[in-house]
């Protein structure tokens, strides 16, 4: 990224493990190693109160210190915020499947149209925002391509198996506030990282295919027969 971002961190710890939320390893990385890899480059600054945002900045990202996010839904953020023209906008996700499974525990907001809201703005006006603006905030929807991970295993023995399917996507958002969090977040960021494809990412796959040998002499269907 290469707009400006603020990670307004408010010390909050895990629920039950009473550890800082910025230090909680998700993949073996703290919170806080995702969200710079989200936000960066630069590095976002992290504040611990909204009036140490500087008076000067404007056309921002502010995230709330306990949301994990993917770089992925930070760019889509970001153009769909621009193109809206509002001074405070807060993400906003459809009341999807990803949303559904991913969301029991965490402290997001349900507005009247039935819309997620996330920790995540973006702020167009100069200087920090007050908390009721962040509370008004004009909700902008960034559209998610969902992957259903379907639970088959219940659907064949007969079992409405509905509210046990997952999604997984990599314009990915959490908010991480109990234990239980940190599980979810990690098989999503696991699905992001080999899935998030870049072309440096893909030309690493393909070698890695080219090294390994491709079709394997192992699985040669002619070596099969005869044995």
């Amino acid at each position: 990224m290469s707009a400006l971002a603020f990670v307004w961190d408010q010390g909050q710890a895990l629920e039950f493990l009473d550890e800082p939320v910025a230090d909680a390893l998700i993949m073996n990385r703290p919170l806080r190693a995702h969200q710079d890899d989200a936000l960066g480059p630069p590095a976002p600054t992290r504040v611990q109160a909204l009036g140490e945002i500087p008076p000067q900045a404007r056309d921002y990202l502010l995230v709330r210190g306990h949301v994990f996010l993917t770089r992925r839904l930070v760019h889509r953020f970001v153009e769909a915020a621009r193109a809206s023209g509002a001074q405070t906008a807060v993400l906003a996700l459809e009341p999807g499947l990803y949303v559904r499974s991913t969301r029991a525990l965490m402290d997001v907001e349900d507005g009247a149209d039935g819309r997620v809201r996330y920790g995540v703005y973006w702020r167009a006006a100069p200087g920090p925002p007050t908390a009721s603006e962040l509370a008004g905030a004009t909700p902008v929807v960034v559209s998610i391509k969902e992957h259903p991970l379907r639970n088959d295993m219940l659907a064949r023995r007969g079992v409405e198996a509905e509210g046990f399917d997952v999604a997984l996507t990599t314009c990915a958002v959490l908010h991480i506030r109990h234990w239980s969090h940190l599980v979810i977040a990690s098989y999503v960021a696991l699905f992001c990282h080999w899935f998030d494809l870049t072309p440096r990412k893909a030309l690493r796959y393909l070698g890695a295919l080219v090294r390994a040998g491709w079709p394997s002499r192992h699985l040669d269907p002619c070596r099969l027969r005869k044995t």
